[in-house]
């Protein structure tokens, strides 16, 4: 917010605010595949977002069981189920998240595909 005082020749005085909302549109990069073996390098599986107001990651193996659910962003999937090491193979994300638009219009999105678990 921003405020603004004007005092005229007069001495009469007036007080406005202006507040500024950034509307930047989201942006998401999801990666297609993760190691998850302790080199600290690509360790955990998470998108990078920026933006956005609100977020859901949701990860399924390929049977449609759910094996892991955040709603932080910067939580990533460490690649165990149940405290087990997962195997190796495909998963699917599904991504919910809402933010603006290039035109400045607030929406809900969801993102979905696939990534590769290699150990």
């Amino acid at each position: 917010m921003f405020s603004v005082k004007v005092e005229d020749a007069y001495g009469c005085i007036e007080y406005d605010s202006v507040y500024i909302y950034e509307k930047c549109p989201v942006e998401i990069y999801v990666p297609n595949v993760f190691s998850p073996n302790g080199d600290q390098v690509n360790d955990f599986f998470k998108p990078l977002l920026i933006y956005y107001t609100s977020y859901k990651m949701e990860i399924f193996d390929r049977w449609g069981d759910l094996f892991f659910s955040t709603n932080d962003p910067e939580t990533g999937w460490n690649g165990r189920v149940n405290d087990q090491l997962a195997l190796p193979g495909v998963y699917v994300y599904v991504i919910r998240y809402s933010g603006f638009d290039v035109k400045g219009v607030h929406h809900n999105k969801v993102k979905a595909g696939d990534f590769t678990l290699v150990r």
